[in-house]
């Protein structure tokens, strides 16, 4: 049995009196705090199948108490932080190590890809700020930006920007990208809040039954 099917429930079989008695095993969970050392907060977002994390923390010392990315290995913490940024946030880290975020440059959003500490600015053409929050093995990167009129999700691969824009949204903000190339995030309409699958430009809104928006 695979340890890793978190959440399933295992009904056993029993026999009693001549009358089958169904029991459900309680699942048990194991939770391994994650805490910047001298931090004031410690905020994980991003895992990999290696078990490597990413996420943020506040260092009320270091960086005037404006958030500073981090990556978490076996409990080894290494600081990401752009060089010459006020805030760095660290939200994916693929199969390759390879870690995606974002950071603001004076007051302006960017992205960012970091290669064994060596970064690159991800900013999409004509964008006021950008934001990349996903990516897979393959290294493609999914996220938002924002211009004067527009604010929609993108898609990077192999250096060019496909804009990821769902009908009928006017915002639609892309989060996590398989390694299948098919894209998840949240979008905003007339009706209110959504969530959205984009399988190849095919999209298909997810709303959880019952739920206010």
């Amino acid at each position: 049995m695979k340890s890793s099917l978190i959440g399933k429930l295992v009904l056993l079989g029993m026999v009693v009196f001549s009358g089958l008695q169904t029991v459900v095993a309680d699942v048990q969970y194991s939770f391994t705090t994650i805490s910047v050392p001298g931090a004031g907060g410690t905020y994980a977002i991003g895992i990999n199948a290696s078990g490597q994390i990413v996420g943020n923390f506040i260092d009320p010392v270091e960086a005037g108490g404006n958030p500073q990315g981090f990556l978490d290995v076996g409990g080894n913490f290494t600081t990401i932080d752009v060089p010459g940024a006020t805030l760095t946030i660290a939200y994916g880290i693929n199969a390759s190590s390879q870690i995606l975020g974002s950071y603001i440059d004076s007051t302006t959003w960017r992205g960012f890809l970091d290669i064994g500490g060596n970064f690159t600015t991800i900013n999409v053409p004509g964008a006021n700020n950008t934001f990349a929050i996903g990516i897979n093995d393959s290294g493609q990167i999914v996220g938002d930006y924002y211009s004067q009129t527009v604010s929609p999700g993108f898609l990077l691969m192999g250096g060019s920007v496909t804009t990821i824009d769902v009908p009928g949204a006017y915002q639609t903000l892309p989060s996590g990208i398989n390694d299948s190339g098919q894209i998840v995030g949240s979008l905003f309409d007339a009706l209110g809040t959504h969530g959205f699958l984009d399988s190849d430009g095919s999209f298909t809104t997810i709303d959880v039954p019952g739920a206010p928006w």
